[in-house]
């Protein structure tokens, strides 16, 4: 496989890359080192693996190709701006205009959005499309609503109990569900706040547990209102993490273990769940 650490990489090829695991339990085809730059590059036919991910805090990915890679995540109602590019937010844009032609919610990750002027202008854009739930950090959170914020990438530097105000002031003006993750999650609808525990330490060094849980939110309000459908996915992420834990040994086998208990938790498990106040 392919790393590019510490260094710049731009209008580059990427293909044939075969699937990699990593140390802290992902897999990536191109993985991009402590301030690392990936920009403009073409990642094509990279098997069983994320396509592009980022290492370490300070990674910039933005602009790229990618096509024919297997575990991408995507859903229609589930809008993700990890590796945006032009056509990626064209897309987006499409997908977006057909859920609210047919009054379908959507759910936002504005995934390190404040990192470049392109994402921050393409995040913007998205939010004026009216999301009916914004999943992100407490740095995401804050830098929506213009504050100040020490991240440089797709990890916090803030607690998430910093980003409260922040939340409900996003919430009112545009009339959604805001859900900022961390040690303890917070759900607003600019009004209501609901927190839920539980869960693991070990959830935030693995990759793509954030983006799994929009896509979750996604699939829940997908039959049920948006504030219930973030405190049902963040209510099962924290009962599935809590339970993986107690068997996991670190990052890899966590990542295992909670890809297994998500699948586990009954209907009779989950209406009793108490990780939510």
């Amino acid at each position: 496989a392919s790393d590019v650490y510490k260094r710049q990489s731009e209008n580059c090829m990427f293909s044939d890359i075969e699937w990699q695991p990593n140390s802290n339990g992902g897999s990536g085809s191109v993985m991009i080192g402590k301030n690392g730059i990936f920009r403009r590059n073409t990642v094509t036919r990279s098997g069983n693996c994320e396509g592009v991910r980022a290492i370490h805090q300070g990674a910039l990915i933005e602009l790229n190709h990618i096509y024919d890679v297997s575990n991408l995540q995507h859903d229609g109602s589930a809008i993700n701006i990890g590796t945006i590019s032009p056509h990626w937010l064209e897309g987006m844009e499409k997908a977006i205009a057909a859920a609210n032609d047919a009054k379908v919610p959507w759910v936002l990750d504005p995934v390190a959005h404040f990192a470049t002027p392109y994402r921050k202008s393409s995040v913007i854009k998205l939010m004026s499309l009216n999301p009916s739930v914004v999943r992100g950090n407490a740095s995401e959170i804050l830098a929506l609503q213009g504050e100040e914020t020490e991240a440089k990438g797709v990890d916090s530097l803030e607690g998430v109990e910093t980003a409260l105000d922040a939340s409900k002031k996003l919430a009112k003006k545009y009339n959604c569900t805001i859900v900022v993750t961390g040690e303890t999650d917070i759900i607003t609808d600019g009004v209501k706040v609901t927190r839920v525990s539980g869960g693991s330490s070990f959830m935030s060094s693995v990759t793509a547990v954030g983006c799994s849980l929009t896509c979750l939110v996604g699939a829940f309000a997908a039959i049920t209102d948006p504030y219930t459908a973030s405190v049902s996915a963040t209510s099962l992420f924290a009962e599935a993490g809590h339970r993986a834990k107690l068997s996991a040994s670190g990052p890899g086998s966590f990542r295992m273990h909670f890809l297994d208990q998500l699948s586990l938790v009954s209907p009779d498990d989950f209406l009793s769940l108490k990780w939510a106040n």
